[in-house]
């Protein structure tokens, strides 16, 4: 991310919490944590990881109001994660091509 401008680096850890039905979260710790106890497939994990992404995204803009009491824009950011997260989880697992470039 920090080649995208965005100068917070965030970590991603691999959790297993059986009594946390959360896929994953994005901390106030900046950290992204994805819990392996409820990731099924890859897909999953790849929804998950894109949508916590843009969580993280999210909070290094502060054009966006990320205040938990406005609900609105708690809304919406939750439809805007969740549409990121389906975005990517496509993106992995769309075949890559390979371009060939002619001699």
């Amino acid at each position: 991310m920090v080649e995208l401008g965005y100068t917070q680096a965030v970590d991603i850890k691999l959790i297993a919490d059986s009594q946390d039905n959360r896929k994953g979260h994005y901390g106030e710790d900046n950290n992204i944590y994805l819990n392996d106890a409820n990731l099924n497939n890859t897909k999953d994990l790849a929804t998950t990881l894109g949508h916590e992404t843009s969580h993280a995204i999210d909070n290094q803009d502060p054009s966006i109001n990320t205040n938990p009491q406005n609900n609105t824009s708690k809304a919406d950011n939750e439809i805007y994660a969740q549409n990121y997260g389906d975005d990517f989880k496509i993106m992995l697992s769309s075949p890559q091509k390979t371009m060939v470039m002619a001699t």
